[in-house]
């Protein structure tokens, strides 16, 4: 007989690995749309002649992700090698609660010999509390980031979810035809989808022109965007205040909406 602790223990286990996925390939990603955004103010510019590394993971449980800095751009990539910097994290619970939010550590290396590289990655770092629920950016420009953020983060969150073994993403994507799943800010151009066929899924950003939409959630604009994406209350109440219009099917309107808020709460627990 299966002992239930330690079905319980493992059902823990394969839940922080599922978080730490969405939080490495799915969050930490998006410092290249922040690094991109800052790099347009020429206040913010700065050069470097050469190529710098900085490794975010747990050596505990053999996962990590690298930001590689080149004179204004970062690029993020998946998995360990040479690094001149290092956050290391004991185990995938700490790391998890770190981009949660949480008041962790990590344990650092290389960080007294490159000083510099330290507080930049720390203020990057910083800009992803634009994604936290009690963000309320007052400066224009900052909300358009985070409703972009946010549009990122939901169709390459869903894709993670797939990836990393969610029982009702796995299941919708399996049994789904080539269908296409939109978000869309109408004023600002901004846009994010996912695409879906027959167990395979593509995440990109812009309005996808191959096909036209199954599911597509429409907001006129920033400002109606960012309230829908940061209410606490239902959607319906958004949906009949005009903040957003969804067209295409309702059944998978709905599936799409439950697993955005499931997503939502992974990355918010802890």
């Amino acid at each position: 007989m299966t002992n239930p602790v330690t079905m319980t223990m493992a059902s823990a286990a394969l839940h922080e690995q599922l978080r730490a996925r969405v939080f490495l390939r799915a969050v930490l990603p998006l410092l290249e749309t922040v690094s991109a955004d800052q790099h347009r103010n020429p206040n913010k510019r700065t050069r470097q002649r050469l190529p710098q590394t900085v490794q975010i993971g747990s050596n505990a449980a053999s996962v990590a992700a690298r930001l590689m800095f080149v004179d204004d751009s970062v690029q993020v990539a998946q998995g360990s090698g040479p690094a001149t910097l290092q956050f290391n994290f004991s185990d995938l619970g700490r790391l998890n609660n770190f981009f949660s939010g949480k008041a962790i550590l990590p344990r650092l290396t290389g960080g007294l010999r490159h000083p510099l590289l330290l507080i930049k990655v720390l203020r990057l770092l910083s800009a992803l509390k634009l994604l936290q629920p009690n963000s309320t950016p007052m400066d224009a420009r900052e909300r358009v980031l985070r409703v972009k953020l946010l549009l990122y983060l939901v169709s390459r969150g869903l894709a993670e979810l797939h990836h990393g073994g969610h029982a009702a993403m796995r299941e919708l994507v399996a049994q789904s035809p080539d269908r296409v799943y939109q978000w869309t800010v109408q004023r600002e151009g901004i846009g994010a989808w996912l695409r879906m066929q027959h167990g395979k899924v593509k995440t990109g950003h812009g309005m996808y022109t191959a096909r036209a939409p199954f599911v597509q959630f429409v907001f006129p604009d920033v400002e109606a965007a960012f309230t829908v994406l940061t209410a606490s209350e239902g959607q319906i109440n958004k949906v009949r205040d005009g903040l957003v219009v969804t067209l295409g099917s309702p059944e998978y309107t709905r599936k799409i909406s439950l697993l955005m808020q499931q997503l939502d709460e992974l990355l918010l627990e802890g």
